[in-house]
C-alpha cells in the first residue's frame, strides 16, 4: 500500500512500534506515581527520577502518515486499471502474433509480464478477457480513425484520404487481431454474438464520425451507408485475401485507385448505386 511504502515501514512494524511506545509511556507514568507516593510518605519535597531514567527510552516513530483512505482507494483503482489495460493490450498482441486458438491465459500473462493471480483478479476465463478485448479493440480502432480524420490537411481530397486511411489501418496490429476473432467466430456462436454486437456499434460510430468531419456528405442521404459499405467491404475483402498472398501490393494499389474513381462518381451523383 502506498501509505505504508511512503514511510518506509511495513504496517505490522508500525503497529508494534506504536504499542511499545504506549507501554513505555504507561510504565513511566506508573514509576512517577510511585515516586510521588513515596515522597508523600517520607515528606520529601522532590520527586526521585531514578525510575524515570531507567525507562525513559526514545522511540522513533514514522514522521509520514499513511494516505487517507480515499486517496489509497484512488491509487489502488488506478493501479488496477493499468494492470487491466496491460492484459487487454497483451491479448491483442497474442491474437495478432499467435492467433485465436493459440492465445491462452498463459500467453496473455507472458505478453503482459504479470502474474497469473493478476489476470484472475480481473477475469475468470479466457471468454471473459476476449469479450473485454473486443470492446477495447473497437475503442482503439475508432480512436485511431477519429484522430486520422481530424488530422487531415485541408488541401487533401476527403474521399481519397478516407479510403487510403482505412486501407492503412487494415495493415495494423488491431486489424490482424480483428481477423483472428472473425475467423474463430465462424464456429463459436458465443464469440460471434459478442463480436457482432461490437462491430455493429463500431460501424455506427464510424459513420457518425465521418459525417461529423465531412458534413457535406449528408447530401447522399440514405445512400451514404451503402456507399460506405461498398468501399469498406471491398478493402476488407482484399485484406483477407492478402493473408494468403493472393492480393499483392501492386494489385491492392490498382484496386484502390479504381475504387476511388467509382466511389467519386457515386459521391458526386454521376452514378446511382441502384442503377
Amino acid at each position: 500500500m502506498l501509505g505504508w511504502a511512503g514511510c518506509g515501514l511495513h504496517p505490522s512494524i508500525t503497529i508494534r512500534t506504536s504499542c511499545f511506545a504506549s507501554f513505555v509511556r504507561a510504565g513511566r507514568a506508573r514509576a512517577l506515581a510511585a515516586d510521588a507516593r513515596a515522597a508523600r510518605n517520607h515528606g520529601a519535597g522532590a520527586v526521585s527520577s531514578d525510575h524515570s531514567t531507567d525507562i525513559a527510552l526514545t522511540v522513533q516513530t514514522p514522521t509520514k502518515r499513511a494516505l487517507p483512505v480515499g486517496e489509497r482507494i484512488t491509487w489502488q483503482a488506478e493501479k488496477s486499471a493499468q494492470t487491466r489495460l496491460k492484459l487487454l493490450e497483451a491479448t491483442l498482441d497474442s491474437l495478432a502474433d499467435l492467433g485465436y486458438f493459440e492465445t491462452t491465459i498463459s500467453t496473455i500473462v507472458d505478453y503482459a509480464g504479470v502474474s497469473r493471480g493478476s489476470i484472475r483478479h480481473h477475469f475468470n476465463s479466457k471468454a471473459e478477457i476476449i469479450a473485454a478485448t473486443i470492446e477495447h479493440l473497437c475503442e482503439r480502432r475508432l480512436e485511431a480513425y477519429r484522430k486520422d480524420l481530424f488530422d487531415q490537411a485541408d488541401d487533401v481530397d476527403p474521399l481519397d484520404y478516407v479510403l487510403e486511411t482505412f486501407w492503412r489501418h487494415l495493415s495494423e496490429r488491431e486489424f490482424s487481431a480483428h481477423q483472428e476473432l472473425v475467423v474463430a467466430s465462424r464456429t463459436d456462436a458465443k464469440l460471434r454474438a459478442v463480436l457482432q454486437r461490437a462491430l455493429v456499434s463500431l460501424d455506427e460510430s464510424w459513420m457518425a464520425l465521418t459525417i461529423d468531419r465531412f458534413p457535406h456528405w449528408r447530401k447522399l442521404g440514405r445512400s451514404l451507408p451503402m456507399v460506405a459499405a461498398v468501399g469498406g467491404l471491398l478493402l476488407e475483402g482484399m485484406a483477407y485475401r492478402r493473408i494468403v498472398g493472393v492480393v499483392s501490393d501492386e494489385l491492392a494499389q490498382a484496386m484502390l485507385t479504381y475504387l476511388k474513381l467509382r466511389m467519386r462518381r457515386l459521391f458526386e451523383g454521376e452514378e446511382a448505386l441502384d442503377a
